[in-house]
């Protein structure tokens, strides 16, 4: 069914519903709507519009900020060091798996591979990768403490070779420092969930306004209101077709501050931060 079509019933209740955003979608949304508000329009329609720009203008410098604060290679050397402990991790239990398959009756050292994958990894495996940052590390710490506490160590360097954990203990305090600091980074950053409900809020006010001014018998009101809300149903839109392509509904472009171009969408935050690996 084509929205845009004034012949179709008009649904309020398709615009006067939030669509689901990150931060910097809700931005371009927000200022997609502001550039296409009518010109003729009634007094709380555009009190609204403006208190959507002003939402919008205030989300963006916050978004910002929490960009500067984070730095431009901040991200970068993050997943860097979170590739890096994954691979430590994962190549240390390939190499004990490997070893495991191999036939005991030739090779009874396979037995004791069989024995550390049950006891470290168990049934999850590396499950632990996919958690937070903050949940893996926890994760890989208690591992590594019990590798160290409950006499692993020896073995897993006869069978694996002694190059893993020698990995493992190298990637293992930077990336506490790395966990520390991006708990230390969220602490003091704005808060983009305020400004995100601020401005699903703002889209909702503006959009409901909008649809106030709609005549069912008008069917020039009616067309008007779709054009001004149109930005809405295109987010709805993409978002589906994203959904069923396997794709991030939210990616869109990031907004653009005057002197700059858009840059890839990127969502408020890197979901292995807690927000939302």
């Amino acid at each position: 069914m084509n929205l845009s079509k004034s012949s179709e019933p008009f649904d309020p209740s398709f615009y006067t519903r939030a669509p689901s955003f990150t931060l910097p979608t809700g931005i371009v949304l927000a200022q997609a709507l502001v550039d296409l508000c009518p010109d003729a329009i009634p007094p709380a329609v555009k009190k609204a519009a403006k208190q959507l720009h002003k939402t919008a203008n205030a989300a963006q410098q916050a978004w910002a900020a929490r960009r500067q604060a984070l730095g431009s290679t901040g991200d970068d050397d993050t997943r860097l060091l979170d590739q890096e402990a994954d691979g430590s991790w994962t190549g240390l239990r390939s190499r004990l798996l490997s070893y495991a398959t191999l036939p005991v009756a030739r090779f009874p050292k396979a037995k004791r591979a069989r024995e550390i994958l049950d006891q470290l990894f168990g049934a999850d495996g590396l499950a632990f990768l996919r958690e937070t940052y903050p949940v893996q590390w926890s994760t890989m710490d208690m591992t590594l403490k019990r590798i160290d506490n409950e006499g692993f160590a020896e073995d897993i360097d006869d069978l694996a070779g002694p190059e893993f954990l020698r990995q493992i203990r190298h990637v293992h305090p930077r990336y506490r420092t790395m966990v520390q600091a991006v708990f230390q980074r969220e602490a003091t950053g704005p808060n983009l969930l305020d400004h995100l409900r601020l401005l699903q809020r703002a889209v909702v006010n503006y959009a409901t306004k909008i649809c106030a001014t709609v005549e069912d018998d008008d069917a020039a009101s009616i067309e008007t209101a779709r054009d001004a809300l149109a930005p809405i149903e295109q987010i709805r839109q993409m978002a589906s077709s994203k959904r069923s392509s396997g794709e991030d509904p939210a990616a869109v472009p990031e907004p653009t501050t005057p002197g700059t171009e858009a840059a890839p969408a990127e969502d408020t935050a890197s979901p292995k931060t807690g927000e939302g690996k």
